[in-house]
């Protein structure tokens, strides 16, 4: 129905402007209801001790659950560096922000899903602030367990400096 409705509008555009006018408009589809095992998720990283910037390096400590037993990440698979920037200020600092605290977001970490998966966590979409936002769950019992998950996901990781 979107789709149909973006096309619509387009359509209206270009019977208001010149044929000369030209139009850069892209339709990217939201992520499925289900994560598949080879798109790419994010971490956005809103610490310093999260990523030793000059080896490039993700310490595990950046994936480690909330105290709710969650994790925030984001699907980009399809997006630009620009694309995820903009999400990581939109819906990750600027909420921060508004909401008294403060918040630097120093780049993000990247890894294919099937990493995370491999360790038994459950990656969740879910669609609130925006639709690529997902959680990870399911995180084993003790802080030990929980750590050796996180350095798995973290050795694999890439980092991302902000564009």
């Amino acid at each position: 129905m979107i789709l149909s409705l973006m096309k619509s509008l387009i359509g209206w555009v270009k019977s208001k402007t010149n044929s000369k006018t030209q139009l850069n408009i892209s339709i990217k589809p939201e992520p499925s209801v289900t994560v598949d095992s080879s798109e790419i998720i994010a971490r956005f990283l809103t610490s310093s001790s999260h990523v030793a910037k000059s080896k490039g390096r993700i310490k595990y400590a950046s994936y480690l659950p909330a105290p709710d037993g969650e994790t925030s990440v984001y699907r980009v698979s399809g997006i630009s560096n620009h694309e995820i920037d903009d999400i990581g200020d939109k819906y990750v600092r600027e909420p921060r922000i508004k909401n008294g605290g403060k918040c630097t977001i120093h780049g993000w970490s990247e890894v294919e899903a099937i990493v995370i998966l491999n360790t038994k966590i459950i990656i969740e979409p879910k669609t609130i602030p925006h639709a690529r936002h997902a959680n990870l769950k399911n995180w084993l019992d003790t802080r030990i367990e929980r750590i050796k998950q996180a350095t798995d996901i973290a050795n694999k990781a890439t980092y991302h400096n902000r564009v």
